[in-house]
Formats: structure tokens, sequence, C-alpha cells
């Protein structure tokens, strides 16, 4: 049987019929110009789009005949980031010579390099000014210094030595410098109270309490081996037997012990009284407020003395030591404000503790005077002072180009890890790759930038390809203490480190973070500062939107 093929045959005529018919319909024989025939372009137009400043850029030789434009917003996205801190390998391992310029291609600069501490060995610690001896002013620290009352001395209120602030309506009406300092029971007018036998009426009984210090090396290549500190007492007193003479019932003194090696015992073991060097002192006058023990001792003509009860001034079959008594306010010291000298010569090359001791003897006399608050110390060193300032450059960091090259959020945020106080101060100089300050968009200078988070949105990074971090420190009014840099992150990040010690219920010591447990999330709130207000205002909101926000875990510790 033949097969027959004609069906298709009918739709390809059919298709031929349907492309050739449009042509047949078309009979142009002239054009406007009379012209028989004419040259024809067809382009098509495409979309044409800017998400970061809105300008459109035409092609060259582009004929625009109709456009038509839709404007929207769009959320940019900031996503560069860069971190430098002590973790970092600038090509000698992690961690090492990270702050030297000598090792990382100059890509730090210090003003002077002798003014700071960066390294041990080739290994990089955080960033601070360096210190000879030891130094501190108690802002934020209780600088090693603690609490140290026997037990079976304590009084019964349980208070001793207490680190804090005071106030102007205190006595005294604030600390030395800075809002933070020692002293017995802060804030208490009258510690012969502290210690009642509890039956009513109440009578009350002696007590002594002390603090000792941090351990201190007194290094043989320290130029001074003095130890300094402010000193304010008001301690109990009564009148003698003479027209405007003064007993001093309590009193107030040091005592040290030593050690070839570091660490000492927990107890208050080996302390041995030691002198006040009252020539190299300041607002202590001998008989007013610095006396000799042993009062009443050999007799009852003691006037301008301290109490025999002050026992710890006894010194043997020798002459009695002296002591801090009676107040340190006179006319001469207005504030009550003073500032002791220890000598510490006779213990070059040792490690020592200096004990604070204050003696209440509760000998039943009259006091002269209704305020008692007691001993209060501040600004202790033991060395030279800190410079007043200082500062290291961190050269050539570059914005994210993600998005075009003049990305509208200039350099995000600048995201800094650093120890500071009310007077160890850091601050941040954003400047050109020749030094120069940038001046943000809105015509402000971005110099002196203060916090531990500072926007950088308002940098035009097409003027400003790349910028220098300048890092200011400030050891402080007395150059008591210095800020620590740990290392910042710029871009798009923002969140904690390891070196931040507290923040919220958690704690985080020595890098390890503890948490309430129980499943207890850790909160993190940035804070930003509005250095615009005075007192600077603390906000928890940046001045640009954040659309979306990623977690990030930095260093894995698991």
């Amino acid at each position: 049987m033949s097969k027959e093929t004609h069906p298709k045959t009918k739709p390809i005529f059919l298709m031929l019929l349907m492309l050739l018919a449009p042509f047949a319909s078309a009979n142009v024989t002239t054009f406007g110009d009379g012209s028989t025939s004419v040259d024809i372009e067809i382009r098509d137009g495409n979309d044409l789009q800017n998400l970061v400043d809105g300008a459109i850029h035409l092609p060259d030789g582009e004929t625009v005949t109709g456009a038509s434009m839709t404007v929207s917003t769009n959320m940019a996205e900031h996503g560069a980031h860069s971190r430098v801190d002590t973790e970092i390998d600038v090509g000698y391992g992690s961690g090492e010579r990270v702050w030297n310029p000598d090792y990382n291609n100059e890509f730090t600069n210090f003003t002077d390099s002798s003014l700071f501490n960066y390294e041990e060995g080739s290994q990089a610690t955080p960033v601070s000014l360096a210190a000879e001896g030891f130094l501190t002013d108690f802002e934020g620290t209780m600088a090693g210094f603690s609490d140290s009352t026997d037990p079976g001395l304590m009084p019964s209120s349980g208070i001793g030595w207490e680190h804090g602030s005071l106030s102007a309506t205190d006595v005294p009406a604030g600390c030395s410098s800075g809002q933070e300092c020692w002293g017995t029971n802060l804030a208490d007018t009258n510690y012969t109270d502290d210690n009642d036998d509890g039956n009513n009426p109440a009578s009350y009984l002696p007590f002594i309490v002390s603090m000792t210090s941090s351990e201190l090396f007194v290094d043989p290549l320290l130029k001074d081996k003095t130890a300094y500190f402010d000193s304010w007492h008001n301690l109990e007193t009564s009148t003698g037997s003479q027209p405007n003479s003064k007993r001093f019932s309590d009193c107030a003194y040091l005592e040290i012990r030593s050690s070839p090696n570091p660490g000492f015992p927990p107890d208050n073991s080996g302390f041995d009284f030691i002198s006040i060097n009252q020539q190299a002192s300041t607002g202590l006058t001998m008989g007013t407020n610095y006396a000799q023990g042993g009062g009443g001792a050999q007799g009852s003509q003691w006037d301008g003395k301290i109490s025999s009860g002050c026992a710890g001034l006894r010194n043997g079959s020798q002459p009695w030591h002296w002591g801090l008594a009676g107040s340190s306010t006179t006319a001469q010291n207005p504030t009550g404000w003073a500032n002791i000298a220890v000598d510490l010569n006779d213990y070059i090359d040792q490690y020592v503790q200096i004990r604070f001791v204050m003696d209440h003897t509760a000998r039943p006399a009259l006091n002269i005077d209704d305020n008692m608050s007691g001993w209060y110390v501040d600004n202790f060193r033991l060395g030279d002072l800190l410079p007043q300032t200082a500062s290291m450059t961190v050269r050539g960091m570059t914005p994210s180009t993600l998005g075009g090259e003049n990305h509208p959020n200039g350099y995000g945020i600048l995201a800094l890890e650093a120890e500071t106080t009310l007077t160890a101060t850091l601050t941040v100089d954003v400047l050109d790759t020749n030094n120069n300050p940038v001046v943000g968009k809105d015509g402000s200078m971005m110099t002196g930038l203060s916090g531990d988070i500072i926007e950088l949105w308002n940098i035009d990074t097409a003027d400003y390809r790349a910028v220098n971090l300048k890092f200011n420190f400030d050891s402080g009014p007395d150059r008591l203490s210095t800020p620590t840099f740990h290392g910042f992150s710029i871009g798009s990040r923002v969140g904690t480190g390891f070196n931040l010690t507290a923040m919220g219920p958690q704690q985080i010591d020595n890098g390890i973070w503890t948490t309430l447990g129980g499943g207890e999330p850790m909160i993190y709130t940035p804070h930003l500062k509005r250095d615009a207000y005075s007192p600077t205002l603390e906000r928890s909101k940046f001045s640009y939107p954040i659309t979306s926000v990623t977690p990030m875990i930095q260093d894995d510790c698991t």
C-alpha cells in the first residue's frame, strides 16, 4: 500500500501566505522628502538605573526622542569591614608586631613611640601610655587596692575601707580629683559610732580599719623612689589642758612589708610601721594635723600629741612615731587634701605593699568637731607621671566600593575597643592622606570624636578615597591614668569584643565570657555619644536607618 503525503502541503502554504501577506499590504512609493527609499535604524530603549546618586549618564552617540523617569527609593547596603587589633597578622604571625611601624610597613605612626607600651618582645599588646612605675587616680578602678581590715578589729557596721565616689554635699566635698577615690566608710560623717556594743543606750567601742595597696616593685631604674598620694583626714580630737591646745584621740599611719620575690600572703602578716616624709609632703603641719604618738603615757601633760591608745605608733624604747591626727583642713589648706610622700629607697629592687591604717581608740573625751569623716586617699603613684598627651595614627583606611565609588554611607561605623575613664580619655581625628582634618558633608570637622561607636557616614568618599585615623591618648589633669586601646573595626559591623570588662549582667575577664547561666542570653546595646550637648548625651540608635541586621561570630572559640 502506498503512503500519501498531501496533508503537509496545506500547512506550508498557509504559513507562507501569512508571512507574505503583511508585505503585500505595504505599498510605499515615496516618503516625505520625495525620495523613494530611506534607511531605517530601529533601537530598543533600555532602562537606565542608578541606586547610588541618582545621576544618569548616556553613552556617546545616543539620541533621545522620548523618555520617562520613575523615582523611587532603594536601600543602599554598606558591606565593607576592616578589623585591626592584637590578633591580626601583618606578616610575622598572628598578634606579632601589629602596632610596630618598623615591622608593619608603617601602617601605624606614633608621635613618639617611647611614650607608649604596645608590645612585649615581638607580641603585640593593647596600646597605652608608658608608665615608669605604678600610677592610678582610682577612676573606674580599684587599682589592686583592697580593704584588709582584720575581722576581729572590724566595726560592727561591717564597713572598713570603700572605693567609690563623693558628692558635693559629702565631707570631704569630692575626691582630690575626678569622681572616685578610697575612704573609710564613704560618705559617713561620724565614724566614731560605727562600732556600738548593741546595748540601749549604746556604748561605742574601739576599732581599727586598714587598706592594702597593690603589689609594687621598687625598680632601681626609677628616677624617684618615693611614693606619693593625696590624703584627706578628719579624726577625733579633744581640747587640751591649755587654751587653744588639742589632744588627738585617734590616728592614721602607714605600714609596709617587702619581699625579694613577687607574691604576698593574703593576711596582714609582715607589716611594720613606715614614716611619712614630712619634708617632701605638702599640707601637713606638725602638732596640728601631724603629731607624735605616746600622749598620756608619761603623764597628763600631752597637748599636741596623739593618745598612747594608738599602739601602732609605739616604737619600742625609742620615742613614739608620728602619724596623721586632727583635721587636714587648715587655713593654709582649705580643701583639706594634702600630698603625702613615703621614701622607699630602703626597698630598692624589692616588692612592697603599703598598708593604710586608721585607729579609733574610743577615748572618753568630748570631740571638738561635729564632723569625723575618717581618712580618704586618692591619686597614688610610684615613679614619674605619665605623658600628658600622645597619639598613634593608623594609615590608609579605605571605604566600601559596593554600590559605586561614591558610597552614600561614607566609611560607615568606627567601633572602638578601649578602656577609658573620666580622666583617661581617648579621642579620634579622621584625617586625609596628607594628615589634614577631614570635613564632613555638612561642613563639620571630623576631629576630637569620642565614644565606643563613632559614625562616619558623613564623609564623602569621592573627596576622601582613603583616610588616616589618629587616636589621641590623654592621661588626665593629674597625669596618673592612661586609656588602654585594644583595637577597632570600621565599616558595617558593630558589636562586642573579648576585651570589654563589663556589659550588662554578665562579666568578661581576661577574654572569658561568663553569663548568668540557665540559657540566659548576653545582651548588647550600642551606645552613641552626642557631643553637641553639654553634658554629653548617649543614645542607642544610629543617625542613618538600619534596614537589616545579620548576627556575626568574629572569633569562634569552640
